[in-house]
């Protein structure tokens, strides 16, 4: 579509399938998985950040947390390298 119109394609990027507890697909329907009952459960904004940024994806550093600095930068430099092979 986007040759058609003469528009250059962005570069997609794809993100793993979010799953609850029985390997279903999360849905936004679904009122007990929304963000604000996290809040309510206590879970803090940098652990659920953390869990969905490694969710279905694995990185070489070691650690099962990483703040929100080291995820921008681990995912920016991953984002680059594809992008570069792409090219």
């Amino acid at each position: 579509m986007y040759n058609a119109f003469g528009w250059k394609p962005p570069k997609f990027a794809h993100v793993g399938l979010l799953q609850d507890f029985s390997r279903q697909k999360l849905s936004k329907r679904d009122l007990a998985m929304d963000v604000r009952s996290f809040r309510e459960d206590g879970i803090f904004p940098e652990a659920l950040v953390n869990y969905v940024a490694l969710y279905g994806w694995s990185h070489r550093l070691g650690d099962d947390f990483l703040s929100l600095q080291d995820l921008v930068k681990t995912v920016g430099s991953r984002v680059r390298l594809l992008l570069a092979t792409r090219n």
